[in-house]
């Protein structure tokens, strides 16, 4: 295959981003740069400093140093050196953090790795994509398998990008959820991951137990809100307002599987969720239960941990898994959930009440409508009501129609 023409850039007239003020109180820079003119091998530049100034300077070293370190190689080099097992380490430090850099190593070491990873990028086809997938049905899950073609989407985007392929051999991989029936999908989530809608009865057996436990209204606002467990592990009660609550950010881990706050999942997930009554009355009382315990003005936290700091998703896992079995020593038998439960059952009430789908798309902070519409159902006693109210909606046309006034889309006439 050809190779590539790579000359060095005259860094001086690079673009410069702006600095900005972290919520440490220090001043970052943060951007992308190539050392080439073609735009090979960007990579990205971060500096922090507590001034303005002093973040330019480190900023612009990092820059020169940059180019000054790179050496170049011949006018033409083969292609044959850009391996996945090469490439991927590069494109995962670039352009992933935290829990991202974990969720993708694990689905590339144990899906792609062994397969493909020695394989010269450009010597990888659609085919190949199609017949690992295809072997990967039978070992694991949906959700797994759908991770990981996306992985390959986004590795392989990257290198029709930088030009290291010509074509992306992963574009047309299918999502496995999407090529089989919603029913199977359905039961993957309620078997594998207890990402299930709770009934009513559930509802009401599981708060029951829940009472007196530290995360009792934890787990009520999951129920009232449809955040993200993250989400409502990064809750301060500065982002609690009259009308709404503000999701901004949500607890994450960091490469080093320490706990931190982060960004949310996708830029649709920034958004405010309406302050339902239900919702309203569970702020209320975990107000009330922190100031009680003296907790309330230590860290800002929500929902915190006993000692007052931030609470994480596997210890609201584990607060689950506890009540439920409290719930099954009594007798009553209750099938095992996630804390993402609590979402799903959000979803199915908000949709089987009738709220619009795009209203109930902007509170989730779905980025797919696909998402949203799979809570909606075929075949619904709402579906029944809300037939009934067209019914009623005719007839009030037709009184109007009947006493004389006319009547054009449900309005009168002018």
């Amino acid at each position: 295959m050809a190779g590539r023409h790579m000359v060095k850039k005259d860094m001086s007239r690079e673009k410069i981003p702006q600095p900005h003020k972290t919520e440490s109180g220090q001043w970052r820079m943060r951007g992308r740069h190539s050392p080439y003119v073609d735009g090979y091998s960007e990579q990205w530049i971060c500096a922090t400093k507590p001034t303005i100034a002093e973040v330019n300077v480190e900023y612009r070293r990092k820059l020169d140093e940059l180019l000054n370190n790179i050496v170049l190689p011949p006018n033409e080099i083969t292609l044959d050196a850009f391996v996945l097992n090469t490439c991927f380490p590069k494109w995962l430090k670039e352009r992933n953090t935290g829990s991202s850099i974990l969720n993708y190593k694990k689905f590339y070491c144990g899906n792609v790795q062994k397969a493909i990873g020695k394989m010269p990028m450009q010597d990888i086809t659609s085919t190949m994509l199609d017949e690992l997938v295809q072997g990967m049905e039978n070992r694991i899950g949906v959700g797994s398998i759908d991770a990981t073609i996306g992985l390959l989407k986004r590795v392989f985007r990257e290198a029709k990008r930088q030009k290291i392929v010509n074509e992306n051999p992963a574009e047309d991989l299918t999502r496995i959820s999407k090529t089989k029936s919603k029913a199977a999908c359905d039961l993957v989530d309620i078997t594998k991951n207890g990402h299930r809608a709770l009934v009513f009865e559930e509802q009401k057996i599981f708060f029951e137990a829940a009472k007196g436990t530290w995360y009792e209204n934890a787990h009520k606002a999951l129920c009232y809100s449809g955040m993200r467990c993250g989400e409502l592990c990064a809750l301060t009660w500065d982002r609690v307002y009259p009308q709404y609550i503000l999701i901004d950010r949500t607890a994450t881990v960091d490469e080093n599987r320490r706990s931190v706050i982060g960004k949310p999942k996708t830029e649709r997930s920034f958004r405010q969720i309406p302050m339902s009554r239900e919702l309203k009355e569970t702020l209320e009382a975990q107000r009330a239960k922190l100031e009680s315990v003296n907790k309330y003005s230590s860290t800002g936290f929500v929902f915190p941990r006993t000692n007052g700091e931030m609470a994480t998703t596997p210890i609201i896992e584990e607060a689950t898994r506890k009540i439920i079995a409290k719930i099954n020593r009594k007798g009553e038998k209750i099938k095992p959930f996630s804390p993402h439960a609590w979402r799903a059952t959000f979803c199915t009430i908000c949709a089987d009440s009738g709220m619009p789908q795009l209203s109930l798309m902007q509170i989730l902070g779905h980025s797919n409508p696909a998402m949203t519409q799979r809570y909606y159902r075929q075949t619904t006693a709402n579906d029944l009501l809300l037939m009934n109210q067209v019914s009623e909606y005719r007839d009030r046309m037709k009184a109007l129609t009947e006493s004389g006034d006319v009547v054009e889309f449900g309005r009168k006439a002018q």
